[in-house]
């Protein structure tokens, strides 16, 4: 949807329609919540995982219309129950979003993982910063393709700067969805060596991998 109209029409839920907001209270109590599955890919860089739907109903819905109708108005919606899911006995110095390859990110002109975690980091009070974390490799898209892709696909892929920002850190690293949590491993990895003290991580909506009890 084009940026000028969201201004002009309004907000309409993507689930029921009602006026008013993008992701309704009913729609959203009602949406599924992710099945409680452990990372089997051995000893992972982040602590835990926060997901506030499984992917799913509205919240795929939700996550195709920020992604692919460039719906940005959505965001704010989307980032309230990321924000109400987060393990709050952990505090959290720094917000860093999964970043987009470079082409992708030309071609899509924004990164929605970065709407997202601004909404976030506003609502926890948590400076966010979109520039330490950066992708390195350019990869196949991850939608359509198999696990063991994936897995080649984020091997390597991301870098830091700035790795002063971090160093001694609680970092919270944040994606739209997640689905064997291989993108999240080498990103929160890749913070880890450079100077994070902990990173933890959070999506908007949790897959299933067929076959696999990962997240």
């Amino acid at each position: 949807m084009d940026r000028a109209l969201q201004v002009v029409l309004p907000a309409h839920c993507v689930g029921c329609g009602a006026v008013g907001t993008y992701l309704g209270d009913v729609c959203a109590a009602a949406a599924e919540r992710p099945a409680n599955l452990e990372y089997v890919g051995g000893e992972r860089s982040y602590g835990t995982l926060a997901a506030s739907f499984a992917y799913r109903g509205v919240a795929r819905t939700a996550a195709l219309r920020l992604k692919y109708a460039n719906l940005h108005a959505i965001a704010p919606a989307m980032a309230s129950p990321m924000a109400k899911v987060l393990p709050w006995h952990s505090p959290f110095d720094l917000l860093v979003p999964v970043p987009l390859d470079p082409s992708r990110l030309r071609g899509r002109g924004f990164n929605q993982t970065a709407l997202l975690a601004k909404g976030v980091a506003r609502r926890i009070d948590v400076p966010f910063d979109g520039s330490v974390l950066h992708r390195v490799a350019h990869g196949l898209a991850q939608v359509g393709s198999t696990p063991p892709d994936r897995r080649d696909n984020v091997e390597n892929a991301f870098g830091t700067r700035h790795c002063e920002r971090i160093a001694g850190l609680t970092v919270l690293i944040d994606d739209d969805d997640v689905t064997t949590g291989r993108t999240m491993e080498s990103s929160a990895s890749v913070l880890r060596s450079s100077g994070a003290e902990t990173v933890q991580a959070l999506c908007f909506a949790r897959r299933t991998a067929p076959n696999l009890t990962a997240d």
